[in-house]
C-alpha cells in the first residue's frame, strides 16, 4: 500500500519547519489537538531545561541510571506515580510492554544508554520492567496489549528481565514491577515477595531500605539506596490520591493521540493522554492498529467535538545530517501509521477527526519541531 493512498485522505499536509512553537497561543490557526500538544512540548521543554541543575543534584545523590520498559498505556506513567522529575528515567514502551531482548532497534538504543551511563558515572543501571492490571475491574480496565491477561503479561515481563540480566550481568539490574493502575501503586517483585508502594506510606527511608534488604537479596547497595525515593514517592502518591479506586470513567483509556516513535515520552506528560508506539518494535503495524482501536473507542465517547491525533516523532541529536534524517523517518513513520489505520480503523480517517502531525524531538531540550500537520 503506497503512502499517497493514506494521505489521500487529507487535503495535503502543510509544513511547519522552522516555526518551533512555545505556547498553544502562538499556532491559534492550528487544530485545536495540535495546539494542545505543542503547547505541552514547549512547556515540558522549559521544564526539562530548567531542571538540568536539580537533575545533576540527584544523580549526584543517586548515580544509578534508571529506565522503565513499559505498556503504550497513557495511564502508566513513572514520573506521575512515582513522584520524581521528568528525565530521571529512560522510558522505553511498546505495546504491552512487549520489548524482547533480540529487537535490533531496542538492543542499539538500550544498549547504548547502559553504556552511556557507565561511562558519565561509572555505575549499574537499574531498570524497572513493567507490566499493569486493574485490582477492581481487570477485565475492562486492565491491559489491553495482552488482553488483560495478568498472568501472561507478568510472565512476559518476567522474561525480559530474565534475558536482560542474563545478557548485561554485572552492568544493568533488572526489577519486575506491577503497576495497579486504579490507585497507581507500584508492586516491586524479588526473590523474598514484594515491596509495594501502598504500604509503605508514613514509613521512614530505613524502613523503605529494610524492606528493600529483605525481599531483594543481592541487590547491589548503591542501587538499593537509589530505589528509595521511587517507593516513598509512590508511597505519597497513592496517600494523596487516597484508598477508593477512582471511578470507572476516570480510570478507563481515554487517550486520544497516537504518538508513534520514540523521544516524546519525556514530555508526553498527562496520564491518560497518549498511547505510545515505540518504533523499535519489528511488526509495528500491530501495536498501531491496536492504539488505532483505542483511540477510535475513546473518541466515540469524548463527545462530537473532540479531535483524535496521530504524532509521528523521532529525537535527532544535532543539526545537520542527524536532523535530517529524523524529520526522513519521522515522515516515513507518519505514512506508514497512517497505512496502518486506513486497513484497521478507517472511520478515524472518514469521520476528518483525526489529526496528524509530523515532528522531531530535541534530544538536548526534549523540544517538539513541527515538520508537517494536517
Amino acid at each position: 500500500m503506497g503512502s499517497s493512498i493514506a494521505l489521500s485522505h487529507f487535503d495535503g499536509f502543510h509544513g511547519l519547519v522552522g516555526r518551533t512553537v512555545h505556547t498553544p497561543n502562538e499556532v491559534t490557526h492550528l487544530p485545536q489537538i495540535i495546539q494542545r500538544i505543542l503547547g505541552m512540548s514547549g512547556e515540558q521543554s522549559l521544564r526539562y531545561i530548567a531542571e538540568i541543575a536539580a537533575r545533576e543534584r540527584h544523580w549526584q545523590r543517586h548515580p544509578t541510571g534508571f529506565a522503565c520498559i513499559a505498556c503504550m498505556d497513557g495511564r502508566v506513567h513513572l514520573p506521575t506515580i512515582t513522584r520524581t522529575a521528568m528525565g530521571l528515567v529512560k522510558p522505553y514502551r511498546a505495546m504491552g510492554g512487549r520489548f524482547e531482548i533480540w529487537w535490533p532497534a531496542f538492543a542499539k538504543r538500550f544498549t547504548n544508554w547502559a553504556d552511556a551511563v557507565l561511562r558519565h558515572y561509572g555505575e549499574r543501571c537499574c531498570v524497572f520492567v513493567t507490566y499493569h492490571h486493574s485490582a477492581s475491574n481487570n477485565r475492562e480496565l486492565g491491559c489491553a496489549g495482552w488482553a488483560c491477561d495478568t498472568v501472561a503479561a507478568r510472565a512476559h515481563a518476567e522474561h525480559l528481565a530474565a534475558d536482560i540480566n542474563e545478557v548485561y550481568r554485572d552492568q544493568v539490574y533488572a526489577i519486575v514491577v506491577g503497576i495497579e493502575t486504579d490507585r497507581g501503586i507500584l508492586n516491586l517483585h524479588g526473590p523474598r515477595g514484594t515491596v509495594t508502594g501502598a504500604m509503605q506510606n508514613g514509613t521512614s527511608e530505613d524502613h523503605v531500605r529494610m524492606a528493600l534488604r529483605e525481599t531483594f537479596l543481592g541487590m547491589p547497595p548503591r542501587i538499593l539506596e537509589d530505589i528509595i525515593p521511587f517507593v516513598t514517592g509512590n508511597a505519597a502518591y497513592v496517600t494523596e490520591h487516597g484508598p477508593t479506586p477512582r471511578p470507572d470513567d476516570v480510570l478507563c483509556h481515554q487517550e486520544l493521540v497516537i504518538a508513534v516513535g520514540h523521544g516524546f515520552d519525556y514530555w508526553i506528560s498527562e496520564a491518560n493522554l497518549a498511547v505510545a508506539v515505540d518504533d523499535a518494535d519489528p511488526n509495528l503495524d500491530t501495536p498501531i492498529a491496536t492504539a488505532a482501536k483505542i483511540v477510535a473507542n475513546n473518541l466515540k465517547r469524548a463527545g462530537p467535538k473532540a479531535e483524535a491525533l496521530l504524532l509521528a516523532s523521532v529525537p535527532f541529536e544535532r543539526q545537520g545530517t542527524p536532523w535530517n534524517l529524523a524529520v526522513k523517518r519521522a515522515e516515513g513513520l507518519g505514512n506508514f501509521a497512517l497505512e496502518c489505520i486506513l486497513a484497521s480503523q478507517p472511520s478515524l480517517l472518514d469521520n476528518g477527526r483525526l489529526r496528524v502531525l509530523i515532528g522531531v524531538t530535541s534530544d538536548q531540550t526534549k523540544q517538539l519541531e513541527p515538520i508537517a500537520f494536517a
